[in-house]
């Protein structure tokens, strides 16, 4: 019980939306999982995946670019299953990261739908503030005092400004939340990846957890952008709580 959260790939398919997909999941699903149609011994009966006709079955023109991606999933010594998803990266009550997926690829809709399909821009951003949240961590940044609050308040602003504006160069995004965290420690993570609380969602303090997660969701990230062609692949985000 409680939060999980995937990232999926698969095919590009120009035009389709992620209603498609699913509906192409949904009939792969059912043509090899539920009627079970495997050659004898146990083996996938490769003639009948690759002769699988996903456009005349679903109604979907382009549906065919699909069959290259039919892949088994699970332990073929307990379970096994066939979709068309690749699962390329997961997390577990990283609350913060799902509300960030929510809001940039849901449209603020949290009902465990598949969401739209992720950009490379979009992926890397959320990379990038991994990163940035992990350089403002307290125990690397000591405390430098400011003269008043009025002061802080004026520095803070200005360097929050840089520090979340995704167009300016990461170098100077970085050294800004490296200033931010020795005037007011945790408030990169604050202002760039906020926890939210939900139900089973995991805690909300900003603590050794939250950033360890934050180490976990950068090296994830960092993998799926340099194995993904986002010429010829999708990525998309689902949960489920």
């Amino acid at each position: 019980m409680g939060l999980d959260m995937y990232l999926y790939r698969t095919a590009k398919v120009p035009e389709f939306t992620p209603e498609d997909y699913i509906t192409v999941y949904h009939y792969v699903e059912e043509m090899l999982n539920s009627r079970n149609r495997l050659a004898a011994g146990g083996e996938r009966s490769a003639t009948f995946t690759e002769s699988l006709d996903l456009e005349a079955g679903t109604g979907l023109a382009g549906a065919n670019v699909l069959q290259n991606s039919i892949r088994q999933n699970g332990d073929p010594e307990f379970m096994t299953w066939y979709s068309i998803f690749e699962e390329v990266a997961y997390w577990r009550k990283a609350n913060e990261v799902h509300a960030w997926f929510v809001k940039t690829a849901q449209g603020g809709v949290d009902e465990c739908q598949l969401g739209d399909p992720l950009t490379k821009e979009q992926l890397t951003e959320l990379r990038d503030r991994a990163k940035l949240v992990l350089a403002s961590r307290p125990e690397i940044n000591r405390p430098f005092p400011v003269a008043t609050r009025k002061a802080q308040q004026s520095v803070v602003g200005t360097l929050t400004a840089i520090l979340q504006d995704a167009r300016s160069p990461f170098g100077e995004r970085q050294a800004a939340a490296v200033a931010i965290a020795k005037i007011e420690p945790g408030l990169v993570a604050k202002l760039l990846l906020p926890p939210q609380g939900g139900f089973f969602f995991g805690g909300t303090d900003i603590d050794e957890w939250y950033y360890n997660g934050m180490t976990e969701t950068y090296q994830q990230l960092d993998r799926v952008l340099e194995s993904t062609d986002f010429e010829t692949q999708v990525v998309f985000y689902q949960s489920s709580w």
